[in-house]
């Protein structure tokens, strides 16, 4: 997984820049050409979820995964070399596992979006 982060990250991250490109792409583009039918259609609240959804899923990736990824790294780089220390060890537990639920979370919140979106 450490070998996968350097790629991933940056790959991910321009993933989500697309998605939102696309997901306000879609909201903006209604069938009728106007937004006031925003809230009428049921393909105006699918485009509407999905792009609440994609930004969120943003929001978690950009605030949360990137700084504790960093702190992340930054902490295994302290420890290379001897074994880790208690509070190290637990250090590390909890930044993976606080890095794995939140992607569950992306993951379920992009899911959700891509769902949405099969009603456009």
């Amino acid at each position: 997984m450490g070998a996968l982060l350097p790629v991933l990250t940056p790959a991910m991250m321009l993933n989500s820049i697309v998605a939102l490109g696309i997901s306000i792409a879609l909201t903006l583009k209604l069938r009728q050409g106007t937004l006031g039918l925003l809230r009428s259609t049921t393909w105006s609240w699918a485009a509407a979820l999905s792009l609440i959804l994609t930004v969120t899923a943003m929001v978690i990736g950009f605030t949360i995964m990137v700084p504790t990824d960093a702190r992340l790294r930054k902490l295994r780089q302290s420890v290379e070399g001897h074994p880790p220390i208690p509070e190290e060890a637990q250090q590390l537990g909890q930044l993976s596992h606080r890095i794995k639920k939140m992607s569950q979370t992306d993951f379920v919140l992009i899911l959700i979006a891509m769902a949405a979106t099969q009603y456009l």
